[in-house]
């Protein structure tokens, strides 16, 4: 897989800051994260329990503390599980809000907001737009193919209509060209039917000069 450039990532970042619902969704995340500062429960009396409660130790650590100091002295931790276990639990709280419709009135333009935030991720992480599209036609949900076949089916019947309407004008246009080639020879007929016929001096004049043009081809 690729390794995402430098541009793929401000695109992205692009992309998120003009994204529908963004806002919405920054609301949304505060709230999930005051709710679980709220929900955190109080220590017990017990003083075998508040050593075994690593969490409310570091609240009272980060307490010494500001947050830009906190995350430089986080990242001198080594272990792999530690940035693993914070890695999920973003993704579980963003999927939790981007995925939520408890009322069933989220749109369809917030679920193609929501999926074209996922394939932009993909594509931050190494895949190609080839590798997304097969993910995609991994989907097995006869519902969601069956939306698809009617718009690609409606298409390709507009897209034959209008190949007809464009054969139709085509041999419409053929036909009347061939109509003003008939008018136009009917026309001259007429013309040398109703034209008075050259006196005698002109036309020996005019066979004259015809003879002449002939020996004179004939010569070269």
């Amino acid at each position: 897989m690729k390794t995402p450039s430098p541009n793929a990532k401000r695109g992205f970042d692009k992309f998120f800051a003009s994204t529908e619902g963004h806002e919405d969704l920054c609301q949304r995340l505060d709230a999930a994260i005051r709710q679980q500062q709220e929900a955190t429960p109080e220590p017990s009396s017990d003083h075998e329990s508040l050593e075994e409660d690593h969490r409310w130790q570091c609240t009272i650590l980060h307490e010494h503390f500001g947050s830009s100091d906190i995350d430089k002295m986080r990242n001198a931790i080594w272990q792999p599980d530690y940035w693993k276990i914070e890695c999920q639990h973003y993704a579980n709280v963003l999927n939790q809000f981007l995925l939520r419709d408890t009322d069933g009135t989220a749109t369809a333009q917030r679920w193609r907001t929501a999926a074209s935030m996922y394939k932009d991720l993909l594509r931050l992480n190494g895949l190609s737009i080839d590798d997304i599209r097969l993910i995609r036609h991994s989907i097995e949900s006869q519902k969601y193919w069956e939306k698809e076949k009617d718009v690609l089916q409606q298409q390709v019947a507009l897209r034959e209509h209008e190949m007809h309407e464009a054969a139709c004008a085509r041999k419409k246009d053929i036909q009347r060209q061939r109509r003003e080639r008939v008018r136009r020879r009917l026309r001259a007929i007429e013309e040398e039917e109703t034209s008075p016929p050259p006196n005698p001096k002109q036309a020996l004049r005019l066979d004259s000069i015809a003879t002449r043009t002939r020996l004179r081809s004939r010569s070269i």
